[in-house]
């Protein structure tokens, strides 16, 4: 058996196994690499006929022997994550291991099809896939998202104060406006991002339109009528409030009065009056 191998499934659940180690060892040398048997948050990989399953340790504990006299044993929790099929990992399991089924250490050659992307793929349709960080259990692994899975969901960057994340925010856009066929929309409310999509004198890259304050121009029309009343009416003084409404209903409709006229809209009983008065 491989020396990789470092026990087999005792139990199975919905969210993951429990594994006996059988090692004797608990670190494995494995061309070149030292790799740590039942270290939190390591990978282990449980072998298939045709596929390969991934699991995250969770929990490490030792167990009482039921021999008496016997040393106790070492049990680890692990939580299946995906199946590795040929090169491609997709998240989920519907494939469970049995009681007995061997376990071995996930290696570096694993690692790459987990964290990594098709390089066929990107080679013949274009760039794909984004380096969103390094694995943080081999940092020579880049840790790859493909664009398409990552902008179907929701994301959220959060953190302290100053810990970074408008840096992160700019990054993570920097590598999507690399993707085939992307295009993204940014609203930069304090105009904080500007620098990061410029060259070092300042000039915009060639794919980036930025519109600031005075470019981006909203006609009234496209507001509503409590909207255009929120920008006007001033509300920090309630008994001026009912004036101003009144004074701002009336010069709308002194405006628009005319276009009303010339549509043929200014019969009380016309439904339309009074919506393009008031809309």
């Amino acid at each position: 058996m491989s020396p990789l191998f470092i026990g087999h499934v005792i139990r199975v659940e919905a969210e993951g196994v429990e594994v006996l180690l059988t090692c004797p060892e608990m670190e494995i040398r494995h061309e070149g690499t030292v790799y740590r048997v039942g270290q939190l948050g390591g990978y282990v990989a449980l072998p298939r006929e045709q596929r390969t399953l991934i699991a995250f340790v969770t929990v490490i504990g030792r167990r009482d022997s039921e021999t008496e006299g016997a040393d106790p044993q070492m049990v680890l929790s692990c939580q299946l994550l995906g199946t590795i099929t040929g090169t491609q990992f997709l998240r989920g399991v519907n494939d469970y291991p049995t009681i007995g089924d061997p376990v071995r250490l996930a290696t570096e050659d694993d690692f790459r099809i987990v964290f990594g992307s098709d390089s066929a793929e990107e080679t013949a349709t274009g760039r794909r896939a984004f380096t969103i960080g390094q694995f943080a259990l081999s940092t020579q692994f880049p840790v790859r998202v493909r664009g398409k899975e990552f902008l179907a969901k929701h994301a959220a960057i959060m953190g302290n104060s100053g810990s970074g994340k408008s840096c992160t925010t700019a990054r993570v856009l920097q590598e999507i406006t690399t993707l085939r066929d992307s295009q993204v929309v940014l609203f930069d409310l304090h105009g904080e991002y500007a620098t990061a999509f410029s060259d070092e004198n300042g000039n915009l890259n060639e794919n980036i339109t930025y519109l600031g304050e005075r470019d981006l121009i909203v006609p009234y029309w496209l507001l509503k009528y409590e909207e255009i009343e929120g920008l006007f009416v001033d509300d920090s003084n309630p008994l001026n409030v009912s004036n101003q409404v009144s004074f701002l209903k009336d010069s709308i409709y002194r405006l628009k009065m005319p276009a009303a006229e010339e549509l043929d809209l200014v019969s009380g009983n016309d439904p339309r009056f009074a919506a393009l008065l008031l809309a």
